[in-house]
């Protein structure tokens, strides 16, 4: 009498609990889980949810995110831990030690228990002791428009609810109680990914306050414009990671006009993590501004660096140098693999890239995406230079080069290590006398360089691969370019 009866779709967790999973479950003395499954089994991702949101939603949510794991043929093997399941709903003393409800949302928020619970219930997937891998994602909530009986959501977009308002929730006596909670789990690993502009007041509190400062490895991704409009807001605090190993930072804006980052606190703060080994670094879409890249020569164990610069560009005022950069990383001693791939309007590769060469001399894998800031003959001699400098450089990698000419006295070394090259190359031509050359872009008043002379480095080199990409590029360019390479011994 004067209840309301709800459409399927419109059945949330709580409804679902009280009608179905908690008479059905006492009955049996069980939780839900255990009621339907044939045997025990681990599952492969713990999920903490908003109990308000659609069931149905939900279960489009997890389906896609299983597909986009695992793909079409094994995502319905996916096995998901969910406290509604997975705990006795009929007796929530047992599996849930603290003062929250099984389906309160502010005590999931105020305690995080799923953490906890994530050690106790995956032992396989982590466990106390182990390292575990936990990923917090704050997806926006997409649109689903109706097809006959079936929702349908477009494929370029996440389905999750948008009720993950856990770190706002945080206060007082809870926060000091959860941080101290996560502190005892060592190799703790957080992936964070953000686009959701109404919480950005959560996002910093949850970084700055909620996480424990024994974190090995932070990943960080932020793909809406407003979450970063102070940089000093969200970057401070990040140097109080002291255990930090491993940081991935990613700022991807897809709009039309790029944002401008100030970088000066971000590196104030990056300077701070002296014990940091890897370290990776992606904007894109994003005008670079401030103290660029100061400090990063205090990470002297930097063991690894990969910055990339995609649809962006450094704006060069004050201190904010191209240079600074690779002066910088000349002081990281301990450098093994370095990945620099800046696209049109980043940084410049000049005559410093040489002079700091030396100094990394435990380099054994370079990839460079560059744009040449210097006359293209000047700077085959730069790059061939800076080349012959790395005594253990095993794999290089290079792409927008206009010249193979600056690769032949790296081959030529009778010492070299260099075991795998990779090359990207654009708009090669044969020219009149026969010999294969670049042929540069339109804007770029520069002579043509020959090639002749390649085939000679082949009694001295040591190269098992040599992978080649060509974009814009004659036929009988190609043909050529193949019989000098044969004839190299490569």
């Amino acid at each position: 009498m004067g209840r309301k009866l709800l459409r399927p779709e419109e059945v949330t967790l709580y409804d679902l609990n009280k009608h179905f999973i908690l008479p059905l479950t006492e009955e049996f003395r069980c939780s839900y889980a255990e009621l339907v499954a044939d045997s025990p089994c681990v599952p492969q991702f713990f999920c903490s949810h908003w109990w308000g949101s659609p069931v149905f939603e939900f279960i489009v949510c997890l389906e896609q995110l299983a597909m986009d794991r695992y793909g079409k043929k094994r995502y319905e093997d996916t096995l998901y831990w969910i406290c509604a399941y997975a705990n006795n709903q009929w007796d929530l003393s047992k599996d849930v030690q603290s003062r929250l409800s099984g389906s309160s949302r502010r005590g999931v928020a105020q305690l995080l228990w799923c953490f906890r619970h994530h050690n106790r219930k995956c032992p396989g997937f982590g466990g106390r002791g182990q390292t575990t891998d936990i990923k917090l994602y704050l997806w926006k909530r997409r649109r689903w428009r109706a097809t006959k009986s079936t929702r349908i959501f477009p494929k370029d977009e996440w389905a999750v609810a948008q009720h993950f308002r856990y770190a706002a929730l945080l206060r007082g006596d809870d926060m000091q109680k959860h941080t101290q909670a996560l502190s005892s789990y060592p190799g703790l690993a957080f992936r964070v990914d953000l686009n959701v502009p109404q919480f950005r007041g959560e996002v910093y509190n949850f970084l700055n306050l909620a996480l424990p400062a024994t974190l090995e490895s932070l990943d960080l991704t932020y793909s809406h414009p407003r979450l970063v409009a102070s940089s000093d807001e969200f970057a401070r605090g990040l140097g109080r990671f002291q255990a930090l190993k491993s940081l991935k930072f990613q700022l991807r804006f897809p709009v039309k006009e790029a944002v401008n980052f100030s970088t000066e606190t971000f590196f104030l703060e990056l300077r701070e993590l002296t014990g940091l080994e890897e370290l990776d670094l992606f904007f894109d879409n994003i005008d670079l501004s401030g103290e660029f890249a100061h400090g990063l020569s205090k990470l002297a164990r930097l063991k690894s660096f990969r910055f990339i610069l995609q649809r962006s560009k450094v704006l060069r005022q004050g201190p904010c140098s191209d240079k600074t950069l690779l002066q910088e990383l000349a002081e990281c001693t301990a450098l093994e693999t370095l990945d620099l791939s800046f696209g049109h309007g980043g940084l410049i590769l000049d005559e410093s890239f040489s002079a700091t060469a030396d100094k990394l001399v435990n380099l054994s894998y370079l990839r460079l995406g560059m744009e040449v800031g210097l006359h293209p003959k000047e700077f085959t001699g730069v790059l061939a230079d800076a080349l012959q400098q790395y005594p253990r450089l095993r794999h290089l990698s290079i792409s927008g080069l206009c010249s193979l000419t600056c690769l032949r006295p790296l081959l030529f070394k009778r010492d070299s290590c260099l075991e795998a090259l990779e090359v990207s190359m654009s708009g090669l031509e044969v020219t009149r006398d026969g010999t294969i050359a670049a042929r540069l872009h339109a804007t770029e008043a520069a002579p043509v360089v020959s090639l002749s002379g390649f085939e000679s480095c082949g009694n001295n080199c040591n190269l098992h691969e040599f992978h080649l990409s060509l974009h814009n590029v004659e036929q009988l360019a190609i043909i050529e370019l193949l019989r000098l390479l044969g004839s190299s011994g490569c």
